[in-house]
C-alpha cells in the first residue's frame, strides 16, 4: 500500500496477532482493574477520579482497547485523544468505535470551544452545567457521534440496557476468551522452525492510518514491539545453566543426593551432555559412599547400580558395586549360620579390601563356628584347618587359639588311620613296612632297621621333608629317595632307598629283612619310589615292636 508521506505509520499486525492482542485486552489484570475503577469513578462523577484510574489502565497495558478507548474519550486535549484512538486501530483496525471517535475527534478540533468529552457520562450534573454554559450552536455541531453512547457507557438507563443486553451474550464471549487464550499459548509452546519461536508473527507490511487528516501534524507514534520468545532450546539452556548453577552450591557441600537430582533435571534439558552425566555418575558414587558410612548398604548398593547405568564399564564403581554385594551376600549367609558359604563370600571382599566394615571379623567368626560345627562331626582334620584359617585371619583370636590346641591333641590320641589319612607303620620285630590309607592296606614291603647300638627309635612321627637324593657327609654315601623322619642328636633318621658309597657301591643289597642300617628305615630302590611319590609331608609314621 502506498504510504503518505505526512501520515502516522504503525505496525501492520497479522490477523492473528490481532485476535492474540484482542485476548491479551480481554485478559484479566490490573488494567482491566483500573479500567473498571475508572468506570466506576465516572458513574460517580468524579471525572478526575476517572481520568487518573483509566491513565493507570493504559500504564499497566499499552496494549489494553478498552482503556484506551476510554480515556481517548475523555482527555481535554482532542490531540491525545487523536493519539490514543491511532493506537486502538493499529491493535484492531475494524475498531467501529475507534473510527467514530477519532471522526468526533476531528469536530472538536474544527469546533473551537468544545468540552463535551465524546465517551463522558452525559448525566454527570457537572458535566451538563458545563454544556449549558457552552455558547448556543448548532444541534449539528453538538451533536456527538451517532450510536457511539450506544457503544460506551454514557448514563445510567444506557448502562442498564448494556446489562441486560450482555446477559446473553456474556457466557460465550467468556468461553471464546478462554479458548482464544489457550490457542495463543499453545501457538507459544510449539517449536518454531529453525529455533526461531516469536510470540506473535509480525507481517512484512506496514499499515497506514488513513485519519484523520489532523495526525499530520502529529510526532511519529508506534507501539513498543513485542519481545520474541525464546526457543525451546534456548530455554532449555537457561534452566540447564539454573540448575547447574545451583549443583555448584550443593556440590561444594558434598550433598550428593540434591546434586544427583539436581543434575538428573540439567540433563533432561542437556541429554547429550556427556560431561553432565560423567558428573551424575561421580554424584551416585559419593551418595554411595556415603551411604555405606551411615549404614544404609541396600541404598548404597542401588546407588552404584545408578552411577553403572550411566557408565557401566567404569572400573571403580564396579569393584564398589561387586564388594558391597559380595559382603551383603556374605553377611545374609552369616546370618543364616551357613558358615561355610559365607567364609567362601566373605572371602572375597577381604581379598578386595580386607578392611572392608567388619568384614574381618566376619569372616574370622565364620571360619570358628565351622570349626565348632565339624568338631562335632568328629571331622577333626577339616575343624583343624577351620581353626587354623580362622587364626591366620586374626592370630588374636582366644576361642580360636583354645579350640586348635584341644583338637590337635584329640588328633594326636587318635589312632592311625582313624580320620582316613595316609599314614605308614614299621614294625620293628617283623622288620615289615607298609603303608595305609585309613585302614586299608596300599603297599607292603621287607625293611631293614637300626643295628644293635644303632636301632630305630620306635614312636609316633611325621614326614618332615622329601629330598630325592640326599647326601651323608658323616659316613661319605648318597641315600636316594629321602624322607626324613625324626632328628637323633644332630643327625635325621629317615626313610630311604638303599644307600650308595662315593665310590658308587651299593650298601646292604641282599641284606633287607635284617638291623644292617645305621638307624634309617630302608627299602628296596623301587619301593623306596613308589612310597616317595605316595606319601606327603606331614604323612604320619608309626613306628613300633
Amino acid at each position: 500500500m502506498p504510504m503518505h508521506p505526512g501520515l502516522v505509520t504503525i505496525p501492520r499486525k497479522s490477523d492473528d496477532a490481532m485476535a492474540a492482542y484482542a485476548n491479551l485486552a480481554r485478559a484479566p489484570g490490573p488494567a482491566r482493574y483500573w479500567l473498571q475503577v475508572g468506570r466506576q469513578a465516572l458513574k460517580n462523577g468524579q471525572r478526575d477520579e476517572a481520568v487518573r484510574a483509566l491513565r493507570q489502565a493504559v500504564a499497566a497495558d499499552p496494549y489494553h482497547t478498552d482503556s484506551l478507548l476510554w480515556l481517548s474519550g475523555l482527555c481535554d486535549d482532542p490531540r491525545e485523544s487523536l493519539r490514543l484512538l491511532a493506537r486502538v486501530l493499529a491493535l484492531d483496525p475494524r475498531n467501529e468505535v475507534a473510527h467514530e471517535g477519532i471522526r468526533w475527534a476531528r469536530r472538536r478540533m474544527q469546533g473551537a470551544g468544545r468540552t463535551l468529552a465524546w465517551g463522558a457520562n452525559h448525566h454527570d450534573e457537572r458535566s451538563r452545567a458545563a454544556a449549558r454554559a457552552q455558547p448556543a450552536r448548532t444541534p449539528q455541531a453538538l451533536q456527538w457521534p451517532a450510536g457511539l453512547a450506544d457503544r460506551l457507557y454514557v448514563s445510567q438507563p444506557t448502562y442498564d440496557w448494556l446489562v441486560r443486553f450482555t446477559r446473553t451474550t456474556i457466557v460465550v464471549c467468556l468461553i471464546l476468551t478462554c479458548l482464544l487464550s489457550a490457542a495463543s499459548v499453545w501457538l507459544l509452546l510449539l517449536p518454531a522452525p529453525d529455533g526461531d519461536d516469536t510470540l506473535v508473527a509480525a507481517a512484512s507490511t506496514d499499515a497506514v492510518v488513513e485519519e484523520p487528516a489532523l495526525l499530520l501534524e502529529q510526532p511519529e507514534t508506534r507501539l513498543p514491539a513485542r519481545p520474541r520468545a525464546p526457543s525451546r532450546a534456548e530455554v532449555y539452556e537457561v534452566r540447564a545453566a539454573a540448575l547447574m548453577r545451583d549443583v555448584g552450591v550443593t556440590w561444594a557441600k558434598e550433598d550428593w543426593d540434591q546434586s544427583a537430582m539436581l543434575l538428573a533435571q540439567a540433563i533432561a534439558f542437556r541429554p547429550g551432555d556427556a560431561l553432565l552425566k560423567r558428573k551424575l555418575m561421580a554424584a551416585y558414587f559419593n551418595a554411595a559412599v556415603n551411604a555405606i558410612d551411615d549404614g544404609e548398604l541396600d541404598r548404597a548398593l542401588t546407588l552404584f547400580v545408578q552411577a553403572l547405568q550411566i557408565a557401566p564399564n567404569d572400573p571403580q564403581v564396579l569393584v564398589e558395586r561387586e564388594t558391597l554385594a559380595n559382603y551383603l551376600k556374605g553377611a545374609s549367609l552369616y546370618g543364616q549360620r551357613n558358615w561355610g558359604a559365607a567364609a567362601q563370600v566373605l572371602r572375597k571382599v577381604y581379598a578386595s579390601d580386607a578392611g572392608y566394615l567388619d568384614t574381618r571379623g566376619l569372616l574370622y567368626r565364620a571360619y570358628y563356628f565351622q570349626g565348632i560345627d565339624l568338631k562335632e562331626n568328629e571331622d577333626w582334620l577339616d575343624a583343624l584347618n577351620a581353626f587354623q584359617t580362622a587364626l591366620a585371619i586374626d592370630g588374636n583370636g582366644a576361642e580360636a587359639i583354645a579350640e586348635l590346641a584341644r583338637t590337635q591333641t584329640t588328633i594326636e590320641n587318635l589312632q592311625p588311620g582313624a580320620l582316613g589319612e595316609k599314614w605308614i607303620d614299621v614294625n620293628l620285630s617283623t622288620q615289615r613296612f607298609r603303608a595305609l590309607q585309613g585302614q586299608n592296606l596300599v603297599y607292603s614291603f621287607v625293611t631293614s632297621t637300626g643295628e644293635n647300638g644303632r636301632e630305630t627309635q620306635p614312636g609316633r612321627y611325621q614326614i618332615l621333608d622329601k629330598i630325592p637324593n640326599a647326601y651323608s657327609r658323616y659316613f661319605d654315601l648318597w641315600m636316594p629317595y629321602w624322607m626324613g623322619i625324626y632328628w637323633a642328636g644332630s643327625s635325621e633318621d629317615g626313610i630311604h632307598a638303599l644307600p650308595i658309597l662315593s665310590s658308587g657301591q651299593m650298601l646292604w643289597s641282599g641284606y633287607l629283612g635284617r638291623r644292617v642300617s645305621f638307624g634309617c628305615v630302608i627299602l628296596d630302590t623301587s619301593a623306596a619310589k613308589l612310597i616317595y611319590d605316595w606319601a606327603d609331608i606331614g604323612t604320619t609314621v608309626v613306628i613300633h615292636y
